[in-house]
Order: structure tokens, then sequence, then C-alpha cells
């Protein structure tokens, strides 16, 4: 919503490059604002005593 909000209020870009370095800039600011997931941590635990051996494929894969 954050990105639309910002190309629409633009009528246009003088190049391409100019476009994403302003969605990059707005990402940039709004991923700031988020807010880390909470209780990650003990999902992370359940889903390791559950399937241990699939995040540690993942993670090698990584």
């Amino acid at each position: 919503m954050t990105l639309r909000k910002i190309i629409k209020n633009r009528a246009s870009f003088p190049s391409e490059e100019a476009a994403l370095k302003l969605l990059y800039m707005a990402l940039d600011k709004q991923s700031r604002k988020w807010e880390t997931v909470q209780g990650w941590k003990q999902m992370l635990n359940r889903l390791e005593v559950v399937c241990g051996d699939r995040i540690r494929e993942a993670g090698a894969r990584n």
C-alpha cells in the first residue's frame, strides 16, 4: 500500500533508475516501522521438535 501511494502521487519518472531509487528509499523507510514477530522463538523451537530435519536441511542450503 505504501509503495502504491508513493507511485500514484508522482505523475512520471525521469528514468527507470529514478523510480527504482524512490521505491528502494520508501521500502527502507517503511521497513524501519515493521515490528518483529511476537513469539517467533517459541514457534521456531516447536518447529525444531516437529520437523527439525527439514529446518536443518533448509539452513544448510542457505
